[in-house]
């Protein structure tokens, strides 16, 4: 199970609950995810166990 934080708001979660950015032409392809929370949107780096 790949598990992420939001460093804005701290909200743990899985990536099927995440969903992709959509602020410029690169959204689909950069590899950003948004939290599902806050909607922060930062690089997909899963969180060390």
């Amino acid at each position: 199970m790949t598990t992420y934080q939001c460093p804005m708001c701290g909200r743990k979660f899985e990536k099927a609950q995440a969903t992709g950015c959509a602020g410029c032409m690169m959204a689909r392809a950069c590899g950003a995810i948004a939290c599902p929370n806050c909607g922060y949107e930062f690089p997909a780096v899963p969180e060390e166990a």
